[in-house]
C-alpha cells in the first residue's frame, strides 16, 4: 500500500517539475490604451504623438492637470 502512494507522489513530484519547467510567463506589452473619458479627436491626436513628452503635455491638457 504504501509504495502505490509513494509512486503516485513521485508521479505527481515529475509531473509538477515538468510544468514548471516549461511555464515561462510571457511579457505583455500594451500597445493601444483607450480610456472612456476620451473623445475620438483626443485618441486621435494621442495616437499620432511622437514622443511620451508630448503624451504627457496632450493628457495634462485634456484632463486639465498641471504641476500645482
Amino acid at each position: 500500500m504504501d509504495t502505490n502512494v509513494d509512486e503516485e507522489i513521485e508521479a505527481t513530484s515529475v509531473r509538477i517539475n515538468e510544468v514548471s519547467n516549461t511555464y515561462k510567463p510571457k511579457k505583455h506589452k500594451a500597445k493601444i490604451v483607450i480610456w472612456s473619458d476620451l473623445t475620438l479627436e483626443a485618441t486621435t491626436r494621442l495616437m499620432n504623438c511622437k514622443s511620451y513628452d508630448h503624451v504627457r503635455e496632450l493628457l495634462a491638457g485634456i484632463f486639465m492637470l498641471d504641476n500645482s
